[in-house]
């Protein structure tokens, strides 16, 4: 079992692995199912899994600990050499906690919380070890990802694929639009899904066909490329297929910056921005038209904020159900397929977020204007702003996957002075990201682990020790595919009489 040549030996691993090496349910986790990238609380993921699968769930310990075998998922992790790449998943596990929980914290503000006995990548002695969680200390050199990563690199987005995963209850007014030519090519297998002839002639009349027929029909996306989606009696449809561009990429960046959909039947969608930025409402207004084929409304909100508007309706069910990109700032998160754009167009989502919610903002907007990248704009760093906890995560593994490194600050709530007004703000995240990423932290590693002697007087006099937290560790900066974090400090979450109820087990 497990490699071992004892089978005793084994079973007792093997009940280590599924019972004690464990995450807490809401730490952030990527995974691929399918052709889809998804980024959410690993525990909200693994409880999905077993109460929908929940037939070939095993259950042991007394309802303790369930485990379900998985197939299609892949999780975003390490290989055998240290690179960060999907690998596939064979097993989820659910259970109580059986351990103390640590909470890891390394320079940068990253942080992880872990069951005791869960295996950490370490730096000690010039070589990378797996320990035990319970046996890190104040001196070891976290091994962290340093490698790009990629998802299924999409080209386009089928909104009529999409919208037929929802209920039919969510989808009964919206309409196919533009079907003339669809009818005529569709005409038997659409006429059986009526049940007299004179509502073929309403389609043809009315040039819509109900989305609820729609989705019984086996269609190719070609049969409806150049059609429009919308509602019943609304206005401002949008178009059934869109490319996955430049445009599209940034729009999402600012919705996830300052969007919101309104209303119970999301009749809007407000991006709320600054008034002073003249700039980026011009901006927004011409990606809402060009994506959507929308115009919006622009109007002032108060003193300080102006609301770019899209006064559609389907555009707020796109945002809402098929993005699921959050309805306001504190749900906002990084929507649907951005973890599967090409690599260029997530860096762009990532600029429009920066100039959404981000300083230098006149800057990043010159930098769009110039179709440049992250490292042409001109200051030193980037700063992102969000209140939204799934999103400051959500924005760390995109960076990520684009190969920049971020540092990670929590601001507690206050009052701030804006433009002479005062603001209350609650509690929010800063994300630091350098433009030049040559002198980051990913690039040194810790001298006195890979350096044993030095004859050299000069650079002997440069690598002697330099204190950081208590830390007495020497530093090199040298170039290097896997990043060394120092200094890492842990501390405990709870003890066992103060535990969360349940964790979610280690995927295998």
């Amino acid at each position: 079992m497990l490699g071992f040549d004892s089978g005793a030996r084994g079973l007792v691993t093997a009940v280590k692995e599924g019972v004690d090496n464990s995450l807490t349910w809401s730490t952030p986790f990527v995974y691929r199912d399918g052709d889809e990238t998804i980024h959410r609380p690993i525990g909200e993921a693994v409880d999905e899994l077993i109460e929908d699968n929940r037939k070939a769930v095993v259950t042991k310990r007394g309802g303790d600990l369930e485990k379900l075998r998985v197939d299609r998922l892949e999780a975003l992790s390490f290989d055998d050499a240290y690179d960060v790449d999907f690998q596939r998943i064979s097993s989820v596990f659910r259970h109580r906690v059986n351990s103390d929980v640590f909470r890891i914290t390394v320079e940068g503000g990253r942080e992880v919380e872990l069951t005791d006995y869960h295996s950490v990548f370490v730096l000690r002695d010039g070589e990378v070890v797996s320990v035990e969680t319970s046996d890190i200390d104040e001196d070891d050199y976290v091994v962290l990802p340093d490698t790009a990563w990629s998802g299924a690199n999409v080209d386009r987005l089928d909104f009529v694929s999409e919208l037929a995963q929802l209920s039919p209850d969510r989808t009964e007014a919206v309409g196919l639009y533009g079907v003339e030519q669809l009818i005529d090519e569709h005409y038997d297998a659409i006429r059986q899904q009526v049940d007299t002839q004179y509502r073929m002639n309403d389609f043809r009349k009315c040039d819509r066909l109900p989305f609820n027929i729609v989705r019984k029909l086996d269609l190719d996306p070609e049969a409806y490329r150049d059609c429009e989606i919308g509602y019943r009696y609304g206005r401002n449809n949008v178009p059934a297929v869109v490319p996955v561009d430049e445009r599209l990429a940034e729009l999402l960046g600012v919705y996830a910056a300052e969007g919101c959909v309104t209303g119970e039947d999301h009749e809007k969608v407000y991006l709320s921005l600054g008034t002073h930025e003249s700039a980026l409402i011009a901006r927004t207004e011409r990606l809402v038209r060009s994506v959507f084929g929308v115009s919006p409304s622009t109007v002032a909100a108060h003193e300080t904020a102006t609301n770019v508007t899209i006064p559609s309706k389907i555009v707020g069910l796109l945002f809402e159900e098929v993005f699921d990109a959050g309805t306001g700032a504190s749900e906002n998160r990084v929507p649907r397929y951005v973890f599967d754009f090409p690599r260029d167009l997530r860096e762009r989502f990532l600029l429009g977020y920066a100039a959404g919610d981000g300083y230098p903002t006149e800057s990043v907007i010159e930098t769009l204007e110039r179709e440049g990248d992250i490292d042409d704009v001109p200051e030193d760093r980037l700063v992102l702003s969000t209140s939204s906890d799934r999103l400051s995560s959500g924005l760390q593994y995109l960076l990520s996957s684009i190969g920049y490194d971020a540092t990670h600050e929590r601001v507690d709530a206050g009052t701030r002075t804006i433009q002479g007004r005062s603001i209350e703000f609650g509690d929010s995240h800063k994300l630091y990201v350098h433009t030049d990423q040559s002198s980051v932290s990913r690039r040194r590693l810790p001298a006195d682990e890979v350096v044993s002697g030095v004859e050299d007087a000069k650079l002997e006099a440069r690598l002697r020790p330099r204190r950081t937290a208590g830390s007495g560790r020497y530093w090199a900066r040298v170039g290097t595919r896997r990043r060394w974090v120092p200094p890492v400090h842990w501390q405990r979450t709870g003890d066992r009489g103060e535990r969360p109820d349940r964790a979610s087990g280690q995927l295998r």
